[in-house]
């Protein structure tokens, strides 16, 4: 990636076309506030199953 005008205009322009559709995905998944919590208490929840399994066998108890 450079240095010139039309690299950053070009970089620029991809950010913002990359944004919109993860925007897009996020509201088509997620269209209220409330989904939004659900869905990160449900990855939260998910993340502290794995650890509970996961430490017992690295620490070996």
């Amino acid at each position: 990636m450079g240095c010139s005008k039309r690299q950053h205009r070009w970089q620029k322009i991809k950010m913002i076309v990359l944004r919109s559709k993860v925007g897009n995905v996020s509201r088509s998944v997620f269209p209220t506030a409330k989904e939004k919590f659900n869905g990160a208490l449900a990855v939260g929840g998910l993340l502290s199953a794995v650890a509970a399994v996961n430490v017992p066998v690295v620490t070996g108890g």
